[in-house]
Protein backbone atom coordinates (compact mmCIF):
# COMPACT_ATOMS: atom_id res chain seq x y z
CA UNK A 1 0.00 0.00 0.00
CA UNK A 2 3.14 2.65 0.50
CA UNK A 3 3.73 2.33 -3.25
CA UNK A 4 0.04 3.58 -3.96
CA UNK A 5 0.39 6.61 -1.32
CA UNK A 6 3.55 7.67 -2.77
CA UNK A 7 1.85 7.66 -6.14
CA UNK A 8 -0.95 9.61 -4.79
CA UNK A 9 1.04 12.00 -3.17
CA UNK A 10 2.99 12.30 -6.72
CA UNK A 11 0.15 13.07 -8.96
CA UNK A 12 -1.13 14.95 -7.07
CA UNK A 13 1.56 17.21 -6.56
CA UNK A 14 2.20 17.18 -10.16
CA UNK A 15 -0.92 18.50 -10.78
CA UNK A 16 -1.29 21.30 -8.14
CA UNK A 17 2.04 22.29 -9.19
CA UNK A 18 1.50 22.41 -12.69
CA UNK A 19 -1.54 24.74 -12.18
CA UNK A 20 0.67 26.99 -10.73
CA UNK A 21 3.48 26.98 -13.10
CA UNK A 22 0.85 27.18 -16.04
CA UNK A 23 -0.53 30.49 -14.52
CA UNK A 24 3.08 32.21 -14.77
CA UNK A 25 2.85 30.82 -18.74
CA UNK A 26 -0.46 32.31 -19.21
CA UNK A 27 0.31 35.60 -17.51
CA UNK A 28 3.02 37.57 -19.85
CA UNK A 29 0.02 36.97 -22.72
CA UNK A 30 -2.94 36.89 -21.35
CA UNK A 31 -2.66 38.45 -17.69
CA UNK A 32 -3.05 37.24 -14.07
CA UNK A 33 -6.95 38.44 -13.98
CA UNK A 34 -9.55 36.86 -12.40
CA UNK A 35 -10.70 35.71 -15.92
CA UNK A 36 -7.27 33.84 -16.53
CA UNK A 37 -7.33 32.18 -13.40
CA UNK A 38 -10.69 30.99 -13.92
CA UNK A 39 -10.23 29.53 -17.50
CA UNK A 40 -6.59 27.66 -15.98
CA UNK A 41 -8.61 26.37 -12.70
CA UNK A 42 -11.39 25.48 -15.15
CA UNK A 43 -9.23 23.44 -17.09
CA UNK A 44 -7.97 22.07 -14.14
CA UNK A 45 -11.24 20.65 -13.16
CA UNK A 46 -12.19 19.48 -16.12
CA UNK A 47 -9.12 17.63 -17.38
CA UNK A 48 -8.91 15.71 -13.71
CA UNK A 49 -12.89 15.04 -13.95
CA UNK A 50 -12.25 13.63 -17.69
CA UNK A 51 -9.52 11.66 -16.38
CA UNK A 52 -11.87 9.92 -13.93
CA UNK A 53 -14.54 9.02 -15.85
CA UNK A 54 -11.71 7.72 -18.54
CA UNK A 55 -9.73 5.65 -15.94
CA UNK A 56 -14.00 4.25 -14.94
CA UNK A 57 -14.12 3.50 -18.46
CA UNK A 58 -10.69 1.77 -19.89
CA UNK A 59 -9.35 0.50 -16.26
CA UNK A 60 -8.43 -3.11 -17.57
CA UNK A 61 -6.14 -1.51 -20.46
CA UNK A 62 -4.38 1.19 -18.29
CA UNK A 63 -2.31 1.53 -15.47
CA UNK A 64 -1.85 4.20 -12.76
CA UNK A 65 1.94 3.95 -13.57
CA UNK A 66 1.05 4.36 -17.56
CA UNK A 67 -0.82 7.30 -16.69
CA UNK A 68 1.56 9.23 -14.42
CA UNK A 69 4.23 8.72 -17.39
CA UNK A 70 1.85 10.04 -20.13
CA UNK A 71 1.39 12.93 -17.77
CA UNK A 72 4.96 13.36 -17.16
CA UNK A 73 5.59 13.36 -20.93
CA UNK A 74 2.86 16.06 -21.13
CA UNK A 75 4.27 18.54 -18.44
CA UNK A 76 7.55 18.08 -20.70
CA UNK A 77 5.84 19.09 -23.44
CA UNK A 78 4.21 21.89 -22.12
CA UNK A 79 7.34 23.31 -20.30
CA UNK A 80 9.05 23.51 -23.97
CA UNK A 81 6.55 24.61 -26.07
CA UNK A 82 4.39 27.20 -23.78
CA UNK A 83 5.93 30.22 -24.90
CA UNK A 84 5.57 29.27 -28.84
CA UNK A 85 1.73 28.13 -27.68
CA UNK A 86 1.15 31.75 -26.10
CA UNK A 87 2.41 33.55 -29.30
CA UNK A 88 0.57 31.38 -31.98
CA UNK A 89 -2.86 32.20 -29.26
CA UNK A 90 -1.74 35.85 -28.88
CA UNK A 91 -4.04 36.95 -32.77
CA UNK A 92 -7.51 35.35 -30.96
CA UNK A 93 -10.15 37.83 -28.52
CA UNK A 94 -8.35 37.68 -25.34
CA UNK A 95 -10.65 35.48 -23.09
CA UNK A 96 -10.81 33.07 -26.37
CA UNK A 97 -6.64 32.85 -26.26
CA UNK A 98 -7.02 32.51 -22.43
CA UNK A 99 -9.14 29.23 -22.51
CA UNK A 100 -7.38 27.59 -25.19
CA UNK A 101 -3.93 28.34 -23.78
CA UNK A 102 -5.19 26.81 -20.33
CA UNK A 103 -6.84 23.95 -22.07
CA UNK A 104 -3.47 22.72 -23.97
CA UNK A 105 -1.16 23.49 -21.26
CA UNK A 106 -3.26 21.66 -18.43
CA UNK A 107 -5.36 19.19 -20.43
CA UNK A 108 -3.32 16.42 -20.97
CA UNK A 109 -1.48 15.71 -18.47
CA UNK A 110 -3.96 16.71 -15.74
CA UNK A 111 -6.70 14.30 -17.88
CA UNK A 112 -3.69 11.46 -17.30
CA UNK A 113 -3.49 12.69 -13.71
CA UNK A 114 -7.28 12.70 -13.20
CA UNK A 115 -6.93 9.03 -14.32
CA UNK A 116 -4.48 7.95 -11.33
CA UNK A 117 -6.64 7.73 -8.02
CA UNK A 118 -9.37 5.45 -9.86
CA UNK A 119 -6.45 3.28 -11.07
CA UNK A 120 -4.58 3.49 -7.78
CA UNK A 121 -7.54 2.38 -5.78
CA UNK A 122 -8.52 -0.76 -8.18
CA UNK A 123 -5.06 -1.59 -7.69
CA UNK A 124 -4.99 -1.30 -4.18
CA UNK A 125 -8.63 -3.51 -3.79
CA UNK A 126 -7.07 -5.93 -6.20
CA UNK A 127 -4.52 -6.80 -3.87
CA UNK A 128 -6.37 -6.72 -0.67
CA UNK A 129 -6.36 -3.31 0.36
CA UNK A 130 -9.36 -0.81 1.69
CA UNK A 131 -7.31 2.30 1.54
CA UNK A 132 -9.63 4.40 -0.54
CA UNK A 133 -9.62 7.23 1.87
CA UNK A 134 -5.34 6.72 2.76
CA UNK A 135 -5.01 7.59 -1.13
CA UNK A 136 -7.24 10.29 -1.28
CA UNK A 137 -5.41 11.88 1.79
CA UNK A 138 -2.15 11.39 -0.08
CA UNK A 139 -3.43 13.26 -3.40
CA UNK A 140 -4.63 15.41 -0.94
CA UNK A 141 -1.37 15.98 1.37
CA UNK A 142 0.40 15.78 -2.70
CA UNK A 143 -1.26 18.65 -3.97
CA UNK A 144 -1.25 20.99 -0.65
CA UNK A 145 2.86 20.28 -0.96
CA UNK A 146 2.44 20.67 -5.11
CA UNK A 147 1.10 24.28 -4.09
CA UNK A 148 3.20 25.49 -1.26
CA UNK A 149 6.52 23.67 -3.00
CA UNK A 150 6.14 25.52 -6.40
CA UNK A 151 4.73 28.78 -5.68
CA UNK A 152 6.82 29.90 -2.68
CA UNK A 153 10.24 27.62 -3.49
CA UNK A 154 10.98 26.30 -6.60
CA UNK A 155 9.47 29.02 -9.09
CA UNK A 156 11.14 31.78 -7.27
CA UNK A 157 14.51 29.81 -7.21
CA UNK A 158 14.27 28.24 -10.18
CA UNK A 159 12.02 29.82 -12.71
CA UNK A 160 9.22 28.15 -14.18
CA UNK A 161 10.63 25.97 -16.79
CA UNK A 162 12.87 24.01 -14.58
CA UNK A 163 10.32 23.59 -11.88
CA UNK A 164 7.95 21.83 -14.88
CA UNK A 165 10.57 19.81 -15.60
CA UNK A 166 11.21 18.69 -11.88
CA UNK A 167 8.15 17.79 -11.14
CA UNK A 168 7.70 15.68 -14.59
CA UNK A 169 11.09 13.64 -13.25
CA UNK A 170 9.82 13.10 -10.23
CA UNK A 171 5.98 12.02 -11.38
CA UNK A 172 8.29 9.67 -13.53
CA UNK A 173 10.33 8.54 -10.98
CA UNK A 174 7.47 7.65 -8.59
CA UNK A 175 5.39 5.99 -11.20
CA UNK A 176 8.22 2.98 -11.16
CA UNK A 177 6.95 1.43 -7.81
CA UNK A 178 3.64 0.59 -9.29
CA UNK A 179 4.58 -0.56 -12.83
CA UNK A 180 3.70 -4.35 -12.74
CA UNK A 181 5.74 -6.58 -12.45
CA UNK A 182 5.59 -8.38 -15.94
CA UNK A 183 6.37 -4.81 -17.34
CA UNK A 184 9.35 -3.53 -15.56
CA UNK A 185 12.04 -1.66 -17.45
CA UNK A 186 13.48 0.24 -14.88
CA UNK A 187 16.52 1.29 -17.19
CA UNK A 188 14.12 2.94 -19.95
CA UNK A 189 11.64 4.27 -16.87
CA UNK A 190 15.05 5.68 -15.13
CA UNK A 191 16.14 7.23 -18.34
CA UNK A 192 12.57 8.67 -18.89
CA UNK A 193 12.95 9.78 -14.75
CA UNK A 194 16.36 11.57 -15.43
CA UNK A 195 15.14 13.40 -19.11
CA UNK A 196 13.47 16.43 -17.02
CA UNK A 197 17.41 17.24 -15.61
CA UNK A 198 19.01 16.93 -18.73
CA UNK A 199 16.50 19.02 -20.97
CA UNK A 200 16.80 21.24 -18.28
CA UNK A 201 21.08 21.48 -18.79
CA UNK A 202 20.68 20.74 -22.87
CA UNK A 203 18.03 23.59 -24.26
CA UNK A 204 18.59 26.70 -23.84
CA UNK A 205 17.24 28.67 -21.35
CA UNK A 206 16.69 32.72 -21.50
CA UNK A 207 17.83 33.99 -18.36
CA UNK A 208 16.34 36.38 -16.58
CA UNK A 209 17.88 40.02 -14.54
CA UNK A 210 14.81 39.77 -12.03
CA UNK A 211 13.58 36.66 -10.79
CA UNK A 212 9.63 37.31 -8.83
CA UNK A 213 7.57 35.30 -7.01
CA UNK A 214 4.32 37.21 -8.92
CA UNK A 215 5.17 38.19 -12.19
CA UNK A 216 7.32 37.51 -14.94
CA UNK A 217 9.53 40.98 -14.58
CA UNK A 218 11.49 42.58 -17.64
CA UNK A 219 13.88 45.46 -17.11
CA UNK A 220 14.29 47.48 -20.65
CA UNK A 221 16.33 50.59 -21.40
CA UNK A 222 14.00 52.37 -23.78
CA UNK A 223 15.54 55.90 -25.26
CA UNK A 224 16.94 57.69 -22.01
CA UNK A 225 14.80 55.79 -19.67
CA UNK A 226 14.42 52.11 -17.86
CA UNK A 227 11.13 51.07 -18.06
CA UNK A 228 9.87 48.11 -15.51
CA UNK A 229 6.89 45.45 -17.05
CA UNK A 230 5.32 43.04 -15.37
CA UNK A 231 3.34 39.84 -16.95
CA UNK A 232 3.86 42.35 -20.56
CA UNK A 233 2.45 45.43 -19.03
CA UNK A 234 4.72 48.63 -17.90
CA UNK A 235 4.61 49.24 -14.49
CA UNK A 236 7.07 51.65 -14.06
CA UNK A 237 9.72 53.93 -15.59
CA UNK A 238 13.32 55.67 -14.78
CA UNK A 239 14.71 58.77 -16.74
CA UNK A 240 17.62 60.10 -14.80
CA UNK A 241 17.42 63.75 -16.71
CA UNK A 242 13.66 63.78 -16.17
CA UNK A 243 13.13 63.64 -12.29
CA UNK A 244 12.03 66.95 -11.68
CA UNK A 245 8.73 68.43 -9.63
CA UNK A 246 8.10 70.79 -12.61
CA UNK A 247 9.00 67.84 -15.41
CA UNK A 248 6.54 65.12 -13.45
CA UNK A 249 4.02 67.75 -13.99
CA UNK A 250 4.77 69.01 -17.77
CA UNK A 251 3.52 64.98 -18.02
CA UNK A 252 0.56 64.89 -16.70
CA UNK A 253 1.76 62.99 -13.43
CA UNK A 254 -0.37 65.10 -11.25
CA UNK A 255 1.30 62.99 -7.74
CA UNK A 256 3.56 66.01 -7.79
CA UNK A 257 0.34 68.77 -7.38
CA UNK A 258 0.49 67.38 -3.26
CA UNK A 259 2.72 69.60 -1.69
CA UNK A 260 0.94 72.47 -3.27
CA UNK A 261 -2.74 70.94 -2.10
CA UNK A 262 -1.45 70.80 1.30
CA UNK A 263 1.76 72.92 1.33
CA UNK A 264 1.87 72.19 5.31
CA UNK A 265 2.62 67.89 4.74
CA UNK A 266 6.15 66.35 5.52
CA UNK A 267 5.22 62.99 5.43
CA UNK A 268 4.07 60.43 2.64
CA UNK A 269 3.29 56.85 2.34
CA UNK A 270 3.54 54.91 -1.44
CA UNK A 271 1.57 52.12 -2.11
CA UNK A 272 3.13 50.68 -4.78
CA UNK A 273 7.19 51.17 -6.16
CA UNK A 274 7.24 50.86 -9.81
CA UNK A 275 10.96 52.18 -10.23
CA UNK A 276 10.20 54.63 -7.51
CA UNK A 277 9.43 57.52 -9.80
CA UNK A 278 5.84 58.51 -7.51
CA UNK A 279 8.30 58.22 -4.46
CA UNK A 280 11.31 60.49 -6.11
CA UNK A 281 8.73 62.81 -6.61
CA UNK A 282 7.75 62.78 -3.60
CA UNK A 283 11.13 63.48 -2.47
CA UNK A 284 12.15 66.22 -4.53
CA UNK A 285 8.94 68.40 -2.99
CA UNK A 286 11.11 67.63 0.21
CA UNK A 287 8.49 64.83 1.71
CA UNK A 288 9.73 61.50 3.99
CA UNK A 289 8.92 59.09 1.93
CA UNK A 290 7.96 55.46 3.21
CA UNK A 291 7.08 52.97 0.30
CA UNK A 292 5.62 49.53 0.74
CA UNK A 293 5.97 47.02 -2.09
CA UNK A 294 4.49 43.84 -2.18
CA UNK A 295 7.38 42.27 -4.55
CA UNK A 296 10.58 41.72 -3.24
CA UNK A 297 12.32 41.56 -5.99
CA UNK A 298 11.11 45.37 -6.75
CA UNK A 299 11.99 46.05 -4.14
CA UNK A 300 15.55 44.85 -3.88
CA UNK A 301 15.56 46.45 -7.47
CA UNK A 302 14.57 50.08 -6.31
CA UNK A 303 16.72 49.94 -3.32
CA UNK A 304 20.08 48.68 -5.02
CA UNK A 305 19.94 50.65 -7.85
CA UNK A 306 19.19 54.04 -5.70
CA UNK A 307 16.16 55.09 -7.65
CA UNK A 308 14.59 56.11 -4.29
CA UNK A 309 16.38 57.42 -1.05
CA UNK A 310 13.88 56.68 2.07
CA UNK A 311 12.18 53.38 3.51
CA UNK A 312 11.02 50.43 1.54
CA UNK A 313 9.09 47.93 3.45
CA UNK A 314 8.05 44.70 1.63
CA UNK A 315 4.40 43.76 2.13
CA UNK A 316 0.88 44.43 1.64
CA UNK A 317 -0.20 47.91 1.62
CA UNK A 318 -2.84 47.57 3.28
CA UNK A 319 -1.50 44.76 5.92
CA UNK A 320 1.17 48.01 6.71
CA UNK A 321 -1.09 50.77 7.04
CA UNK A 322 -3.52 48.32 9.59
CA UNK A 323 -0.58 47.83 11.47
CA UNK A 324 1.46 50.97 11.57
CA UNK A 325 1.34 53.51 14.37
CA UNK A 326 2.64 56.26 12.40
CA UNK A 327 0.91 58.65 10.57
CA UNK A 328 0.74 60.26 7.01
CA UNK A 329 0.27 64.02 5.51
CA UNK A 330 -0.05 62.24 2.27
CA UNK A 331 -1.03 58.67 1.45
CA UNK A 332 -0.70 57.28 -2.86
CA UNK A 333 -2.30 53.99 -3.65
CA UNK A 334 0.19 53.60 -7.03
CA UNK A 335 -0.68 49.48 -6.91
CA UNK A 336 -0.39 47.76 -10.09
CA UNK A 337 0.55 43.72 -11.04
CA UNK A 338 -0.17 43.62 -14.72
CA UNK A 339 -2.79 45.23 -15.75
CA UNK A 340 -4.84 44.39 -12.48
CA UNK A 341 -5.24 47.16 -9.72
CA UNK A 342 -5.35 45.19 -6.13
CA UNK A 343 -9.15 45.50 -5.11
CA UNK A 344 -8.67 45.01 -1.36
CA UNK A 345 -6.67 48.35 -1.44
CA UNK A 346 -9.82 50.03 -2.41
CA UNK A 347 -12.93 48.88 -0.78
CA UNK A 348 -15.02 51.47 1.35
CA UNK A 349 -13.47 49.42 4.89
CA UNK A 350 -9.79 49.87 3.21
CA UNK A 351 -10.18 53.62 2.93
CA UNK A 352 -11.95 53.98 6.48
CA UNK A 353 -8.36 52.51 7.76
CA UNK A 354 -6.19 54.70 5.90
CA UNK A 355 -8.23 57.37 6.27
CA UNK A 356 -7.89 56.69 10.42
CA UNK A 357 -3.80 56.54 9.34
CA UNK A 358 -3.22 60.52 7.82
CA UNK A 359 -2.50 63.50 9.49
CA UNK A 360 -5.60 66.26 10.43
CA UNK A 361 -5.84 67.55 6.60
CA UNK A 362 -4.23 64.46 5.39
CA UNK A 363 -5.02 63.42 1.31
CA UNK A 364 -4.90 60.43 -0.54
CA UNK A 365 -4.76 60.08 -4.03
CA UNK A 366 -5.42 56.85 -6.18
CA UNK A 367 -3.38 56.55 -9.34
CA UNK A 368 -5.73 54.37 -12.07
CA UNK A 369 -5.49 53.62 -15.80
CA UNK A 370 -8.93 53.76 -17.39
CA UNK A 371 -11.34 55.65 -19.19
CA UNK A 372 -12.65 58.82 -17.17
CA UNK A 373 -16.12 58.09 -17.77
CA UNK A 374 -15.87 54.45 -17.37
CA UNK A 375 -17.49 52.13 -14.74
CA UNK A 376 -14.90 51.34 -12.63
CA UNK A 377 -13.85 55.32 -12.15
CA UNK A 378 -17.64 55.85 -11.08
CA UNK A 379 -16.97 52.81 -8.50
CA UNK A 380 -13.85 54.19 -7.41
CA UNK A 381 -14.65 57.26 -7.10
CA UNK A 382 -18.04 57.06 -4.50
CA UNK A 383 -16.55 54.71 -2.68
CA UNK A 384 -13.96 58.10 -1.51
CA UNK A 385 -16.83 59.86 -0.87
CA UNK A 386 -18.06 57.56 1.36
CA UNK A 387 -14.83 58.24 3.28
CA UNK A 388 -13.58 61.97 2.67
CA UNK A 389 -15.69 64.70 2.27
CA UNK A 390 -13.97 66.34 -0.68
CA UNK A 391 -12.50 65.10 -4.21
CA UNK A 392 -10.74 66.27 -6.62
CA UNK A 393 -9.77 64.06 -10.40
CA UNK A 394 -7.43 64.85 -12.93
CA UNK A 395 -6.24 63.06 -15.57
CA UNK A 396 -3.30 62.41 -18.17
CA UNK A 397 -3.87 61.42 -21.93
CA UNK A 398 -2.32 57.99 -23.05
CA UNK A 399 -1.71 56.70 -26.60
CA UNK A 400 -3.88 53.56 -26.18
CA UNK A 401 -6.65 55.81 -25.84
CA UNK A 402 -7.13 55.15 -21.79
CA UNK A 403 -6.11 57.86 -19.25
CA UNK A 404 -3.84 57.84 -16.39
CA UNK A 405 -6.58 59.38 -13.81
CA UNK A 406 -5.45 60.90 -9.99
CA UNK A 407 -8.59 60.56 -7.89
CA UNK A 408 -7.38 62.91 -4.85
CA UNK A 409 -9.81 62.92 -1.65
CA UNK A 410 -9.31 64.63 1.75
CA UNK A 411 -11.66 65.29 4.59
CA UNK A 412 -10.41 69.46 3.92
CA UNK A 413 -11.01 70.99 0.50
CA UNK A 414 -8.72 70.50 -2.37
CA UNK A 415 -7.77 73.96 -3.41
CA UNK A 416 -5.11 74.52 -5.74
CA UNK A 417 -3.57 77.70 -5.33
CA UNK A 418 -1.87 80.13 -7.56
CA UNK A 419 1.97 79.04 -8.48
CA UNK A 420 4.20 79.59 -11.20
CA UNK A 421 4.86 76.24 -11.33
CA UNK A 422 1.28 75.45 -12.49
CA UNK A 423 -0.35 76.43 -14.99
CA UNK A 424 -3.99 77.57 -15.07
CA UNK A 425 -4.52 76.45 -18.06
CA UNK A 426 -3.51 72.97 -18.20
CA UNK A 427 -4.98 72.22 -14.83
CA UNK A 428 -7.97 73.33 -15.47
CA UNK A 429 -8.14 71.11 -19.05
CA UNK A 430 -6.69 68.24 -17.21
CA UNK A 431 -9.94 67.91 -14.45
CA UNK A 432 -12.62 66.08 -14.73
CA UNK A 433 -15.72 64.57 -13.17
CA UNK A 434 -16.18 60.97 -12.62
CA UNK A 435 -19.45 59.43 -13.54
CA UNK A 436 -22.02 59.65 -10.70
CA UNK A 437 -23.60 56.99 -9.27
CA UNK A 438 -21.07 54.30 -9.57
CA UNK A 439 -20.93 50.90 -7.20
CA UNK A 440 -19.70 51.13 -4.21
CA UNK A 441 -16.93 48.47 -3.43
CA UNK A 442 -17.04 46.70 0.05
CA UNK A 443 -14.61 44.03 1.51
CA UNK A 444 -17.88 41.74 0.75
CA UNK A 445 -18.72 42.99 -2.19
CA UNK A 446 -15.84 44.36 -4.31
CA UNK A 447 -16.46 43.78 -8.47
CA UNK A 448 -13.73 46.35 -8.92
CA UNK A 449 -11.84 43.63 -11.42
CA UNK A 450 -15.18 43.13 -13.64
CA UNK A 451 -15.49 47.03 -13.88
CA UNK A 452 -12.06 47.00 -14.85
CA UNK A 453 -12.24 43.93 -17.17
CA UNK A 454 -12.57 45.62 -20.87
CA UNK A 455 -10.02 48.52 -20.28
CA UNK A 456 -7.82 45.76 -18.17
CA UNK A 457 -8.18 43.74 -21.82
CA UNK A 458 -7.22 47.00 -24.16
CA UNK A 459 -4.16 47.75 -21.61
CA UNK A 460 -2.56 44.41 -22.66
CA UNK A 461 -3.65 44.44 -26.36
CA UNK A 462 -1.83 48.00 -26.48
CA UNK A 463 0.86 46.58 -24.35
CA UNK A 464 1.16 43.71 -26.73
CA UNK A 465 1.30 45.45 -29.57
CA UNK A 466 4.15 47.94 -28.46
CA UNK A 467 6.22 45.48 -26.92
CA UNK A 468 7.46 42.15 -27.98
CA UNK A 469 6.24 38.94 -25.83
CA UNK A 470 8.80 37.31 -23.83
CA UNK A 471 8.27 34.33 -22.34
CA UNK A 472 8.89 33.79 -18.46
Amino acid sequence: MKRELLAAFAAGAAAMALEMIASRWLAPGFGATLETWSWLIGATLLAGACGAALAALAATRLTAASAMLAASAAILASALGNAALIEALLPLPLQLGAALAALVLVGPAGLSLGAVLPLLAERAEARGGRGLGALVAASTAGSLAGTLLAALVAMPELGARATALLAAALLALAALPVLPRHRRWPRALLALAFLAPALLVLTPRQERELRSPYAALDLRAERDALRLFADGIAQGSYAPFATSRASALAHGQWISLLPYLHPRGRTALQIGLGLGEGARALEESGLAVTSVELDPTIAELVRTRGFTRDAIHVGDGRAFWRRTPERYDFAVLDAFQGETMPEHLLSREALGELRARLQPGGIVVVHAIARSEGAATAAIARTLATVFEHQLALRSPRADGLHDLFLFASTCPLIVPPHPELEAETLEAARFAPPPDGVLLEDDRNPLATLRAEEGRQLRSASLQAASYIAP
